[in-house]
């Protein structure tokens, strides 16, 4: 009768652990949900970010500082042609210094003020000459300005200017030109005397890909009579040809890292690093404006860590994870001692008839293995972080139901042996 009672209290307690890890387990998975929407939630405020940002600048602004960051990768990276690219540069500073074929000089005061120095020699001028012989082909800056209003900030819109963002670049270098190469300073004899009041102004020096050529713009009186048509009133352009040759350059986020918002291309790395993050957002909350996205993700997020209904009872995640923990390492105590008391009187905890499953499963070596020492460790990591106290509580009711489970065996060997004799 001592025997059936023990067997009855295994096969209850049993029972109860096996309870415990169902509602552990449920908790999990709203931790678990909880965990998917915290990833979400971060990587829709990285693309609030992005899209606060792009709201302050627009592609002409951010020109300039792609440009001078290619040329800084260029220099790194292919210093030959960077080398060729500084060689035309000197090319056409000499020739408009000279004269162009097809426009008259301009002197030596009005290119340093206007070029070097950045001064404006009149009214009409802008303050910085735009001089460069390279062009970058950045798909996120051509994608700028080419959508509607309405989808403007919608996170599919931001996830492909993410996707623009990290795209490779193409870098356009003239490494030649067809002019006579620079011979000495064309101002080493300069006197210092101010530019004459004809002298052309010189509004830029820019790369033309198609056709190859650098394209020099003038502002003022028109400048010949041969000259080409005049673009715009009181602006003419001469077409130097150009050898020009497209290499690979880096990311647009690499060559706007010095330009952006201290942090903004640190947290669009990790979002373009996690491209199953990338994906989940894209499909549950592509439609959605990016503000309403973010309030919608957080308040999931809020959610799943405030708590989960398991049958039919709401248990909050706070806490939770103490009380089942306590409970757990109750009941693998209290294993421990049934499988003790067992053990020194010699009575078998395995039920001597079919009692249910719980039963034979607790009258088994495997079976108390699987309930008694991993079902209390599942448990507790179900429900709490892995952190070294919870490691420990878990490994401390996996470690009761490995001695309790020792314990029966003995229990059970002892019993075998008494009714043998």
């Amino acid at each position: 009768m001592a025997e059936s009672a023990a067997q009855k209290r295994v096969t209850a307690l049993t029972g109860y652990l096996v309870a415990v890890l169902a509602v552990a387990a449920s908790l999990g998975l709203y931790r678990l949900d909880a965990e998917s929407y915290r990833e979400d939630a971060q990587a829709l405020l990285r693309l609030q970010r992005l899209s606060n940002w792009l709201a302050t600048v627009d592609a002409d602004s951010l020109d300039l500082p792609v440009r001078a960051a290619g040329r800084e990768a260029l220099r790194t990276d292919r210093p030959e042609l960077h080398a060729q690219l500084v060689a035309a540069r000197e090319t056409i500073t000499s020739a408009l210094i000279r004269g162009l074929p097809d426009a008259p000089p301009v002197s030596c005061a009005a290119f340093r003020e206007q070029v070097f120095e950045g001064k404006a020699p009149s009214r009409r001028a802008r303050a910085e000459v735009p001089f460069d012989l390279m062009a970058v082909a950045s798909p996120f800056l051509a994608s700028s300005g080419t959508v509607g209003l309405a989808d403007k900030d919608t996170v599919t819109r931001l996830l492909e200017q993410l996707d623009a963002l990290y795209a490779p670049t193409t870098l356009h270098v003239a490494r030649g030109l067809e002019l006579p190469s620079a011979r000495g300073d064309p101002c080493a004899d300069w006197d210092g005397s101010p530019a004459p009041p004809d002298a052309p102004e010189l509004l830029s020096v820019t790369l033309s890909v198609a056709p190859p050529a650098a394209r020099v713009r003038f502002s003022g009186p028109p400048l010949a009579p041969y000259m080409q048509q005049a673009l715009t009133q009181g602006e003419t352009e001469v077409m130097v040809p150009a050898d020009v040759v497209a290499v690979e350059g880096p990311n647009t986020a690499r060559l706007l890292a010095a330009t952006a918002p201290a942090g903004l291309i640190a947290d669009l790395d990790g979002l373009a690093g996690r491209p199953a993050t990338v994906a989940r957002v894209r499909n549950e909350f592509g439609f959605l404006p990016i503000n309403y996205a973010v309030t919608t993700a957080g308040a999931a997020l809020v959610q799943g860590f405030t708590g989960a209904t398991v049958m039919g009872l709401r248990l909050t995640q706070r806490r939770v994870a103490l009380v089942i923990a306590a409970v757990v390492l109750a009941l693998s105590a209290a294993l421990a001692a049934e499988a003790r008391r067992a053990r020194r009187a010699g009575a078998s905890l395995a039920a001597d008839e079919p009692g249910g499953m719980l039963a034979l499963a607790s009258g088994s070596t495997a079976g108390r293995l699987a309930l008694w020492t991993a079902a209390p460790a599942a448990s507790i990591a179900a429900v709490a972080p892995s952190t070294p106290p919870w490691l420990a509580a878990a490994g401390l009711a996996a470690a009761l139901g490995a001695l309790a489970t020792t314990w029966a065996a003995g229990a059970d060997r002892a019993a075998r042996a008494a009714r043998g004799c």
